[in-house]
């Protein structure tokens, strides 16, 4: 090893923590010095197992993509025929392999041991991406492409940006050498594929055409020359790539690994540091294995009519029937962060004693029950269509067990187990593939290159547990054989209760629980002298312009300036023990705190919508969406010199909403409200703001805000002023001014609020009336005794002040007529220029849904 240097000396004695496992250090723990075997080199301190652990890889993976869905038997033939060494293949069947290695042998030192030194590993990247290259090529930014790069250092940006996706080939047109000297791009026809059944298209040949002209090229054979290169490349920065990923998130090299799935299974064990215990009891084993039911997968009727009232062709006579469509998204993700078992398997001896109706839901100790049930006669007709408890049993005149749901009464039964849209959601579905794999199934696969010997096909052939073979060739052949014994080696316990969780799930959704998870970088272009960069308050807000809630596609609720509303809003409403969450949801009230770099918020959607913040029930089989829009810059995000040039990227959006789970009896309430076939009514009161943006500079104003429909019932008005910090980086947006305020006044129509002038003078400190109304607005807001504000008297001041006015109580004039609302308001002094008036409603609302015709109707 190479000598320590004394700051690598100092680093190592100061070690709290080894640098392979990343756990710490503890005084019984054997302290060693890790280094590179091939340099040399030292890596830093370890404890010993770890060290002795920590060995150099002797495999080389060699990524092919569809590697199993291509016929590799070809290269399995060179190898195992052409090259000293055997050929280990992990098979899907004995014609197709996940993968296989080639055992490279060598003499040592000595020139008389013949060892193995090496394994070439071939593997799969679709078993880790199931996505066509070109569609994963096209994932990737220019920027990252680096080997592509490396390879065309060179080239222009528009001739490199021709590489950076995959090209088109005329596979079938060349059957022969000499066709690969023809001297021009072949026609468009000689594309055609006999697999899609099409020659490219219009696009994708233009693309071609620009190559060979760019490029110069000459020949076909060069064309295919460049076609090959750069697909091999794509794929080489395609995967690295993803190990890159890989690696960042999960600390492991999906390199070394077969398939998603079993890099998937090690990153869980080691994120979640779970040791299974393994079942040694073949009872056990044999008692989980019928307990693992799937769902089903069948078309029960294959014709059905909703008959209902709404529908033009409903007859009243007949029985109402209605058509409803459910689709659950991430069933087993959620499924396996609910309690799942993992060791002290036992059985229950005292059966005839044992109540499941005394086992708490929360218990730490579970039970697998295996029971009898009996179906009553008078459910069979109603539950003809969609039986409960699917049993596994031969249909009639069938020799193969299917799952089948029916009325039968439930006896004892055996049921068998059985890449998604994304890859995070597909490691999801590969950790719990693992824990319902089926080992019985495993065979073995020798690929032999000799008739003779007691490794030779004869005697594979002549053992009790051969199974078939495939000859490649007079000197190759596969020879299949059946597993002599299965090791029951995987949790499927966990894989069986996955399942039975799974089937749990319910599509209540809880809007006043979610919130918004935004996770982010911000950065600034240039350093200027005497400033800090920081994020404003309330930032993440101001990211957006726009933000609206629907429900199956109709707009139920909107917040058209989410910065300034949610701003007004959260001052008047939320009190000092919501201080940690306005500060985890982007607020900084009272501290400067500099942001510069990467961060994470999470806001309560109730801060930011008034449905979320009102309609506090579930809301059921609804389809919800959640429309974000983009502030045109970041201005008002930020509080730093403009010279700085701040820049705000946003990497994830998340909207993480709660799902409910109700006792039966209120799902079966529930359910008798839904076949009434009734509107649900949700009631909330919604926000809406307008500006007066260019204020003229005199002492006393009028401002007609708006004229309100009849149905929409104004309940409360926010009112300020600020003037010159609107999208001007460096002053704080949530900041408003007193602009030597005098007096206001709200006419609904005739009617006034309130009723007395307000006498304010701020040079004088007469402010107490503003602050008073303030305090009091969350006892009529929200109907309680407390009214301790989230804003002190000093802070109200300094950030506001702002004027809330209560007119919930309305005469009849104003309750059934349309209203005309109009603010008036005098200043000491004319206002300085670039001065402007926000006012803030908040009015009742009204929206009506049918949870079993997917119908969204707004009534105000």
């Amino acid at each position: 090893m190479v000598e320590l240097t004394r700051d690598e000396r100092e680093k190592f004695n100061s070690a709290t923590q080894c640098h392979i496992c990343k756990k710490p250090f503890v005084p019984d723990n054997t302290r060693v010095r890790d280094h590179c075997h091939l340099t040399g080199r030292y890596r830093g301190p370890a404890h010993a197992n770890c060290n002795l652990n920590y060995r150099d890889s002797r495999t080389i993976p060699i990524v092919f993509h569809n590697l199993s869905g291509y016929d590799a038997h070809f290269i399995v033939k060179e190898l195992a025929s052409n090259f000293k060494g055997n050929v280990d293949v992990l098979p899907i069947n004995k014609e197709k392999y996940i993968s296989f290695t080639k055992h490279v042998y060598g003499f040592e030192d000595d020139k008389t041991t013949w060892r193995n030194h090496m394994q070439l590993r071939f593997i799969d990247s679709f078993k880790f991406l199931s996505s066509s290259l070109d569609k994963l090529s096209s994932y990737i930014n220019n920027d990252k492409l680096r080997i592509v790069r490396s390879e065309f250092a060179k080239l222009s940006a528009d001739d490199f940006d021709l590489l950076t996706r995959k090209g088109v080939f005329p596979y079938e047109y060349v059957d022969c050498a000499e066709k690969l000297e023809d001297t021009r791009l072949l026609p468009r026809e000689s594309f055609y594929s006999s697999l899609t059944g099409d020659t490219v298209s219009e696009s994708d040949y233009a693309h071609a055409e620009n190559i060979w002209q760019r490029f110069t090229i000459r020949t076909l054979g060069k064309y295919s020359d460049l076609y090959l290169k750069t697909d091999v490349l794509l794929l080489a920065d395609v995967f690295e790539n993803f190990r890159d990923s890989c690696i960042n998130s999960y600390g492991v090299d999906p390199a070394y690994y077969y398939t998603l799935s079993g890099f998937t299974w090690d990153a869980m064990l080691k994120h979640t540091r779970i040791n299974f215990e393994l079942l040694t009891d073949i009872d056990m084993v044999m008692y989980i294995e019928r307990g693992i039911r799937g769902g089903l997968s069948q078309c029960l009727n294959r014709y059905a009519q909703a008959k209902n009232k709404y529908m033009q062709s409903y007859d009243p006579s007949k029985p109402s029937s209605y058509l409803m469509y459910y689709d659950v998204n991430n069933l087993y993700g959620w499924a396996m962060c609910q309690p799942l078992p993992y060791a002290e398997f036992r059985w229950v001896d005292d059966t005839s004693n044992f109540d499941v109706n005394v086992i708490a839901p929360d218990s730490p100790k579970g039970y697998i029950l295996e029971v009898d049930l009996e179906y009553p006669q008078q459910l069979h007709d109603a539950h003809v269509d969609l039986p409960l408890c699917p049993t596994c049993d031969k249909p009639p005149g069938k020799r193969q067990d299917k799952l089948l749901a029916t009325v039968y009464d439930k006896k004892r039964t055996a049921a068998k187990n059985g890449f998604e849209k994304n890859l995070y959601k597909l490691m999801n579905n590969a950790v719990f593939g693992k824990t319902m794999e089926n080992v019985r199934n495993h065979v073995d696969v020798k690929l032999l290159t000799k008739w003779n010997g007691p490794y030779g096909a004869e005697a594979m052939i002549a053992k009790p547990n051969f199974h078939s073979r495939s000859v490649f060739s007079e000197n190759l052949v596969a020879i299949e054989m059946r597993k002599l014994e299965v090791k029951f080696n995987k949790p499927i316990y966990v894989g069986m209760c996955i399942l039975d969780i799974s089937k749990q799930q319910d599509l209540y959704t809880l809007p006043h629980e979610s919130f918004l998870y935004i996770k982010g970088k911000f950065t600034v272009q240039n350093r200027v002298d005497g400033t800090i960069p920081r994020l404003g308050n309330n930032c993440m807000a101001f990211m957006f312009d726009e933000i609206r809630y629907e429900l199956d596609g109709v707009e139920i609720d909107r917040n058209r300036n989410v910065g300034i509303t949610s701003t007004l809003k959260n001052y008047a409403t939320l009190s000092p023990d919501r201080t940690l969450i306005l500060t985890n949801a982007g607020w900084d009230i009272g501290y400067q705190r500099v942001v510069e770099g990467d961060f994470n918020f999470c806001v309560p959607l109730n801060m930011l919508l008034g449905f979320c913040e009102d309609y506090k029930r579930v809301v059921i089989n609804a389809r919800h969406e959640l429309i974000l829009i983009r502030s045109r810059n970041n201005n008002n995000c930020v509080q730093v010199d403009a010279a700085a040039q701040p820049r705000i990227d946003i990497f994830k959006i998340q909207w993480r909403m709660p799902h409910v789970l109700l006792d039966e009896v209120t799902k079966l309430s529930m359910l008798r409200t839904l076949e009434s076939g009734r509107y649900l009514s949700m009631g909330f009161r919604s926000w809406d703001l307008y500006e007066y943006p260019l204020l003229q500079s005199t002492t006393k104003h009028s401002w007609a805000v708006k004229t309100a429909p009849q149905l929409e019932k104004l309940r409360y008005v926010i009112f300020a002023l600020q003037t010159g910090r609107k999208n001007v980086p460096n002053e704080d947006i949530t900041v408003f001014n007193d602009c030597k305020l005098i007096n206001v006044k709200l006419y609904l129509n005739s009617e006034c609020y309130p009723y007395d002038d307000m006498n304010l003078d701020f040079d004088r400190g007469r402010s107490a009336i503003l602050y008073e109304m303030y305090s009091r607005f969350r006892n009529a807001y929200y109907g309680c005794d407390y009214d301790e504000t989230v804003l002190t008297t000093i802070n109200f001041l300094i950030r506001g002040p702002f004027v809330v006015i209560d007119c919930s109580r309305q005469n009849e004039s104003v309750k059934s007529a349309t209203v005309d609302v109009r603010l008036e308001f005098d200043c000491k002094e004319k206002l300085p220029d670039n001065t402007m008036a926000y006012c803030l409603i908040i009015h009742n609302r009204v929206v009506a849904y049918s949870p079993l015709t997917n119908v969204v109707r707004r009534i105000t």
